[in-house]
């Protein structure tokens, strides 16, 4: 099994209040040959001590992709995943070969 490698682009600004926001705007995964991902658009992203939030990172492949993203505060955390067309072999790259899914 290939290794996988992440490189992205992140633009970031600091407000006066002491918080964060921009835009992940690139994420290339390499290793990955059987589905080859990338980012499909800029992903917002929010850091502060009240509130953090991640939205929008999509990634599109061939076949199939995946969205990801989540907020979380001091009371509460959320989070989502979704996929489309993702090859289950994706998903379990590195899975002993005689690990069976149900």
């Amino acid at each position: 099994m290939a290794a996988l490698f992440w490189r992205s682009v992140l633009l970031v600004e600091m407000s006066a209040s002491g918080a964060f926001a921009g835009w992940l705007t690139a994420l290339n995964v390499t290793g990955a040959q059987a589905v080859n991902p990338h980012l499909r658009k800029a992903a917002s992203l929010t850091l502060s001590r009240s509130h953090s939030a991640l939205t929008g990172v999509c990634l599109s492949g061939t076949p199939g992709g995946l969205c990801t993203g989540g907020n979380w505060t001091p009371a509460a955390w959320s989070a989502y995943l979704t996929a489309d067309a993702l090859p289950l072999a994706t998903l379990t790259a590195g899975l002993t070969p005689a690990v069976e899914l149900p």
